[in-house]
């Protein structure tokens, strides 16, 4: 069993391999109390890298979902209705829209917070994010978002596929994280 033992956990990985699938689901529903969970899914046509049907998924679960694909979602809050888990889709224009993105995750964040939840958060994928904006405000958004994530006591994951962009922006973004797993 994976157990994350930092506040924030860089895995680096491809984004479609299967070891990264399980490891996100895994430290994501690893708690039996009640917990609030905030996905951020970035990836092309919304392929989130877990499901909530599946297992894993906690019925008592809130479940903050922000994505700019959120026709894919659309149904698995109308599905959720009769369950205790509340599911909330946020939709955001564009992944490149980073002060859009920062505002609904702050938001997220301070209601959880506010509420006293256990949260975990995903944020899938960083690689996104460098398609639609320039390395030096990737890192100062994530760096930002790392110390909201810190200051708010969140267990977040962040993943990155190495093979995809220069060693020195994958060196750099590493110096960010409290942790980081090669998969």
């Amino acid at each position: 069993m994976i157990e994350q033992q930092e506040s924030t956990l860089l895995i680096l990985g491809p984004h479609r391999k299967e070891a990264g699938n399980e490891i996100c689901s895994t430290l994501l529903f690893t708690s039996t109390n009640e917990n609030a969970v905030i996905t951020v899914d970035l990836t092309p046509k919304g392929r989130h890298r877990f499901s909530p049907e599946s297992q894993a998924w906690e019925s008592t679960c809130d479940l903050d979902i922000i994505t700019p694909h959120q026709q894919v979602y659309s149904s698995l809050s109308t599905e959720q209705q009769n369950s205790s888990s509340n599911v909330a889709i946020h939709s955001i224009a564009s992944p490149g829209d980073l002060t859009q993105l920062g505002v609904v995750l702050s938001d997220r964040i301070d209601s959880h917070e506010e509420l006293g939840d256990e949260t975990y958060l995903c944020f899938d994928s960083i690689t996104t994010l460098l398609q639609y904006s320039q390395p030096k405000r990737v890192y100062q958004f994530l760096n930002n978002l790392v110390g909201m994530v810190v200051s708010s006591e969140i267990t977040a994951h962040f993943h990155l596929d190495p093979l995809a962009h220069d060693e020195q922006v994958v060196r750099s973004l590493r110096g960010i994280f409290d942790d980081v797993l090669e998969i």
